[in-house]
């Protein structure tokens, strides 16, 4: 019950995701490393590369369907509600885009890239059992919310 509301401190996790988040990982000693648990949850990129030739870096997609599609709209909640103050995902989706339009294809890497960093802030906070904020965000962000005040 503590790791519910643990997730729910994350923005863009509501009551819906954080059942699905929590029974996928189970046990987060399991866990030694972040790598380990986007592995397991298929956000990790793999390469196809042959000789010369060097294929699109993709997600495998190897993980659980159900998490990847949870984190999706999580990331999906945060650019349809970008008027949340203190919301570390849109300020991140904000200073990636610089106010220029993406195209489909632009928009869907960066929607993946910050569903990896909601899978790292999900991984610290269960970890480190402390609901997310000025604590448990990484040193990056406290530099940037530094430098932005």
């Amino acid at each position: 019950m503590e790791e519910y509301h643990l997730i729910q401190s994350i923005p863009g996790i509501g009551k819906r995701t954080s059942p699905i988040l929590i029974s996928s990982i189970g046990n987060i000693e399991k866990f030694n490393h972040v790598n380990q648990l986007l592995s397991f949850w298929g956000l990790n990129l793999c390469y196809y590369q042959s000789g010369q030739y060097e294929g699109q870096k993709k997600i495998s997609k190897q993980g659980d369907k159900k998490v990847r599609h949870a984190l999706w709209l999580a990331v999906q909640d945060i650019y349809h509600r970008g008027d949340v103050a203190e919301n570390i995902f849109y300020e991140t989706w904000e200073r990636k885009t610089q106010g220029r339009t993406l195209t489909a294809i632009q928009q869907r890497k960066l929607k993946v890239m910050l569903m990896v960093k909601m899978a790292r802030i999900i991984y610290t906070v269960l970890k480190s059992r402390t609901p997310y904020g000025v604590k448990s965000q990484g040193k990056e962000d406290q530099a940037f919310r530094m430098k932005a005040a």
